[in-house]
């Protein structure tokens, strides 16, 4: 006879087992806003990171403190500040011609903040990276310079500081901590005011030294500091330590006069 059996019905064991075989639990996808929603977060993150996010709020700040026609003018200005520089430019040699060089970009700068606008991170860092490459170029200059005349010149310390501080403007906002932008400001004040007195070319390492080199000799050559001072018995050149120097004639002072202040007014309007 053939025996007749039933057939045995898989349990569940413990483990999650049925029948030997292990049974997997599908997880319940999230809905799609919450999804959506886990995004979005998650894109705001990032702006966080890269300081996009507060590109608007300093734009929106910006805005009070430079309305449309206030910026456009101090655009204008800005552009005019690279007319006497250029002049200098073409007329000058030397460490004189690198100098008012390094203005000229300077004041191209603030056209290009005042005119075009920032809150481009594309832009700005472009922007930020050029003048933190001059800025170290600037400080070689002035090692340079130290190794070769024996002195340091502050002025070109003090033109590695302004091209930090244009640097420092194009920098995100988190990255621009409120006490260091105050500090800044009160630098380029301090600038503004010496410039505007003449308190670089009374610096003494400006100060000009006697030469023994008679006048007419072409020992003065093309340096513009070189004055002529009458001596005993012949006249002699007086000239400069350094090669670069302070005394400059009232309109380029005026010039760095106003492009210290219109640098720490637009640092105002981004505090």
């Amino acid at each position: 006879m053939i025996r007749l059996t039933g057939r045995r019905v898989p349990t569940m064991r413990a483990g999650g087992r049925a029948g030997g075989r292990r049974t997997h639990r599908r997880r319940a996808l999230p809905p799609v806003a919450a999804g959506h929603e886990e995004c979005t977060g998650g894109a705001d993150d990032m702006r966080d990171i890269s300081g996009m996010g507060d590109m608007g709020d300093m734009h929106d700040h910006a805005m009070t403190l430079l309305p449309g026609g206030l910026g456009i003018a101090f655009g204008v200005v800005s552009l005019l500040v690279v007319v006497p520089h250029l002049r200098h430019v073409a007329s000058t040699a030397g460490q004189h011609r690198w100098w008012h060089a390094g203005h000229i970009v300077m004041a191209l700068g603030m056209v290009q903040m005042f005119l075009l606008g920032m809150g481009n991170p594309g832009v700005d860092n472009a922007m930020g990276g050029l003048f933190i490459a001059i800025a170290f170029t600037v400080l070689v200059v002035a090692v340079w310079c130290r190794t070769r005349e024996g002195v340091v010149n502050p002025l070109w310390i003090a033109t590695a500081l302004d091209m930090a501080a244009m640097a420092y403007m194009y920098a995100p906002q988190g990255l621009r901590p409120a006490p260091v932008t105050w500090l800044v400001i009160a630098y380029l004040l301090v600038q503004a005011i010496a410039w505007a007195t003449g308190a670089w070319g009374r610096v003494p390492v400006f100060a000009l030294e006697p030469a023994a080199v008679p006048t007419g000799t072409g020992g003065g050559g093309g340096d513009p500091a070189s004055v002529v001072a009458a001596g005993e018995g012949a006249a002699l050149t007086a000239r400069l330590g350094v090669g670069l120097s302070g005394r400059n004639g009232p309109g380029v002072r005026a010039t760095l006069t106003v492009m210290a202040l219109l640098m720490a007014y637009m640092l105002l309007a981004m505090v």
